[in-house]
């Protein structure tokens, strides 16, 4: 959540030293190795741009032996249809792209979705996927970034362990049950679990 932060210095300030210092030097890794990134508002992303950015993103599910689950155009259409909900991070080392970062904006929130890269880099993921994001959040004043399931590396960049929801809809009557009553046990485990996960969190009061 954004606490009325000035700037990233200021989110920086509600650290504990430890935490803080560490992501200082993470962002300083990304200066030693030459790398710079700009953010493109979605109206100024050029078509060459998002082209570099599909790259990258094809590269993520591949290095995995998947296919990706969406195409070009897919951001094409929506790079057209909804350019101010979007936000392309590029990242580059010596006048080559090095990685991206594809977010939506919607409301008072940031959602980071997509990130990819030809080779790794101290800190990028880091930089590229969560500090360039919540650099815009606070100079936009969004409230909330969702930066996705899963990860305890997020916990400790200030990223607060949330409860969601989903809905779903069974039609096999004993398969619903059961997935119900399994979801009825669970939901006890997982509040336990973003209990504990919560006291990671860096920030002085949570000392």
């Amino acid at each position: 959540m954004n606490k009325g932060y000035r700037d990233f210095k200021d989110y920086l300030d509600s650290f504990n030293s430890r935490k803080r210092k560490t992501l200082i030097r993470e962002r300083r890794f990304i200066s030693e190795q030459g790398i710079t990134l700009k953010q493109i508002p979605g109206k100024d992303i050029t078509e060459h741009e998002l082209d570099v950015f599909f790259q990258f993103y094809q590269l993520t599910y591949l290095k995995r032996g998947n296919p990706p689950y969406l195409n070009l155009e897919f951001f094409k259409q929506i790079a057209e249809t909804m350019p101010e909900q979007l936000l392309l991070i590029l990242a580059m080392k010596d006048d080559t792209y090095v990685g991206a970062a594809f977010s939506l904006v919607g409301g008072d929130s940031f959602y980071g979705r997509y990130w990819g890269c030809y080779e790794e880099y101290h800190s990028l993921h880091f930089e590229a996927c969560y500090y360039q994001g919540l650099e815009y959040c606070i100079a936009n004043k969004l409230q909330r970034f969702d930066s996705g399931a899963q990860g305890e590396h997020k916990i400790a960049r200030g990223f607060e362990p949330v409860t969601t929801w989903s809905a779903h809809w069974l039609t096999d009557p004993g398969f619903a049950a059961a997935i119900k009553d399994f979801t009825n046990r669970e939901a006890g485990l997982m509040e336990e679990y973003r209990g504990n996960a919560a006291e990671l969190l860096p920030f002085k009061n949570s000392e």
